[in-house]
Order: C-alpha cells, then structure tokens, then sequence
C-alpha cells in the first residue's frame, strides 16, 4: 500500500467526478434546449395519502392535456397528447400545505405551461430544466485534478549549487 501515492488518488478523484458533473451538466443543457413551452389544461389533480412513522406524506397526481402544432411540408398538423405525473420538482412525497398550494394551482380546467420534447412530444414536463452550472463546477474539478498530476511529474534533483553553477557556465559563453 506504501507504494500507492495518495495526491495521485485525490487528483484521479477530482478528475473523474469532474467528468462526471460535465457529463450531468451537458445532458441537461441538451434537454433544455429540446423541451419547448406550449399552453395545456389541467384534466384532474389527485394525491394519495402515505402513512410513515414520522407523519403523513401525499403524492400528488396531475393528469394534463396539451397540444403541439407541427409542419410537415405545407400542411400543419395539431395533435393533442395526454399525460400525468406524480410528485413534481424531484419531490414525489410532500407535506399536506404543498398538497394544498398545488391544488390550487392545478386545478381542473386552469390553464398551465406544458414543456414537451421537440424530438418526442410524447414525453413531457410541468417544470423546466434550468441551467445550471454543472458543467463549468465539473471542468474546475477536471483542472484541479490535472494541477495534482502536474505537480507528481518528477523533475530532475537539482541543487541550488548546481543551479547557480550553470547560469554562471551560461554566462560565461
């Protein structure tokens, strides 16, 4: 194990999960930039209550319509799709006030921002992406790691006297 050297396992560490948030950072930008808003309607806004030892949890389901327009040469098309969720923001169980609001403002009928895939309108969100920066947090990382690589390059042992010696034998010439 002595012979392991542990900067170049620390700058290994920062490199790959440098990769990583580049990678997380890109797809995200990628899915950003494909989903399109377009104006849908709330069909039914439901929850389920969940029963866990530290209090009551809900699971809220929304049902919603939308409809995207295409062009396929010169004729448009309009085709409606339907879709539901469950949870919203990353957050599948939410407290009984979160249930309340979401009522509020999902329901039945209320006009809402639908963000669908412009490659596959099938598939589609209530929530936009955002930007983030993942991606430049990630290339930090990368460089950071580089830096510990650079700094394990051996170079070669020279003294101080040596040094000296030989800007002396530069001048000389």
């Amino acid at each position: 194990m002595s012979n392991i050297n542990f900067e170049k396992i620390v700058s290994s560490l920062f490199f790959f999960v440098g990769l990583m948030f580049v990678y997380v950072g890109l797809k995200n930008r990628y899915i950003s930039r494909n989903f399109i808003p377009v104006i849908g309607e709330v069909i039914s806004f439901d929850s389920v209550q969940q029963i866990y030892s530290n209090g009551k949890k809900y699971l809220p389901m929304i049902t919603y319509k939308y409809t995207v327009e295409t062009t396929k040469g010169s004729t448009e098309e309009r085709t409606t799709y339907e879709n539901n969720i469950f949870g919203l923001n990353n957050q599948i169980l939410v407290s009984k006030e979160v249930i309340d609001d979401l009522e509020k403002t999902y329901t039945v009928g209320a006009p809402i921002i639908v963000f669908y895939n412009k490659l596959n309108p099938v598939k589609s969100s209530l929530v936009r992406i955002k930007k983030k920066y993942t991606s430049t947090f990630g290339m930090v990382l990368i460089i950071i790691g580089m830096f510990g690589f650079i700094k394990n390059i051996p170079l070669p042992n020279i003294t101080s006297a040596e040094r000296g010696i030989r800007q002396m034998a530069f001048y000389v010439e």
